[in-house]
Order: C-alpha cells, then sequence, then structure tokens
C-alpha cells in the first residue's frame, strides 16, 4: 500500500522548479515517471511475495525448519 500510496501521489504530476531549463525539468520529469513506476513494479513484487511465500530463501529454511511447498 505504501509504495502504490507514495507512486500515486509523489510521482505522478509534473515537476516545475522556477529558473531551470526546460532541457533540465524534462529529465527530471523523465525520471519523476520512472520513480513512479519502479514504486508500482514493487508493489507487485510485494504482493507477489506474500501470495507465493519466501519457500527456501525464509529464515525457516534456513534453520532448518519445514518449508511448506504451494
Amino acid at each position: 500500500v505504501f509504495c502504490v500510496f507514495t507512486g500515486l501521489v509523489f510521482h505522478s504530476g509534473t515537476v516545475a522548479v522556477p529558473g531551470w531549463p526546460d532541457a533540465a525539468l524534462g529529465w527530471i520529469n523523465t525520471l519523476n515517471g520512472i520513480m513512479m513506476m519502479k514504486n508500482i513494479t514493487l508493489a507487485g513484487a510485494y504482493i507477489l511475495l506474500a501470495t507465493s511465500g519466501a519457500g527456501a530463501y525464509s529464515l525457516d529454511a534456513r534453520r532448518g525448519g519445514a518449508v511448506a511447498h504451494a
């Protein structure tokens, strides 16, 4: 939820900095869009991890405990 919230609230608009050249603002807006897509992608990865589990990478598996297989 946090990644989606920050992506949509803080990275969805254009950036306007007074006195900066248009070329710099173009790069800033492009990077802002990339950061928004990164946050949405991380949210998807967290959903995937929550639904499928960590499996062999979990702490239980590293301690030698039983790992449930789906």
